[in-house]
């Protein structure tokens, strides 16, 4: 492992008990300086392999008119998540990445970590690239709230 790398991760063991802050270098930020927690970290994402596979196999799925969510409790001290827009949601690149990014953010400032820790995946469908922002939101809100409860 890099140098970096040993740093980064001396950081998370020092900061696992809390969950309010978690180490941040993005940004320019300086460390030994706490932050807000970011569910959107890399430590916070599920990537395109095996736990997604898994997730998707084994979660469970929450749907509404708008999102489809799949969750399964992780055995992690956090949260992660996935946020998937297909190709068959819109065919514009930058209409995907707007509908990631508003799912993104809605989580990093709405999410508050509590046990039980879950991995979630959620997917867009195709109505919800027409919809007005606060129908977006709200219809996302529901799924989170829908999977928190189980």
């Amino acid at each position: 492992p890099r140098e970096n790398e040993a740093a980064v991760t001396d950081l998370e063991e020092e900061w696992a008990p809390r969950l309010d802050a978690v180490p941040c270098r993005a940004g320019g930020a300086k460390v030994g300086i706490e932050y807000p927690y970011n569910p959107m970290q890399r430590l916070h994402r599920i990537g395109r392999g095996k736990d997604l596979e898994t997730l998707l196999r084994r979660g469970r799925r929450f749907s509404s008119e708008l999102f489809q969510a799949s969750a399964l409790r992780n055995e992690l001290r956090h949260d992660r998540f996935a946020f998937v827009v297909a190709r068959a949601v819109d065919k514009r690149a930058t209409v995907r990445n707007r509908l990631r990014r508003r799912m993104r953010e809605r989580v990093r400032v709405r999410h508050i970590p509590r046990a039980p820790f879950l991995d979630v995946a959620i997917f867009c469908k195709k109505e919800a690239a027409v919809v007005p922002r606060k129908v977006f939101y709200a219809a996302l809100e529901d799924v989170l709230t829908r999977v928190r409860r189980g």
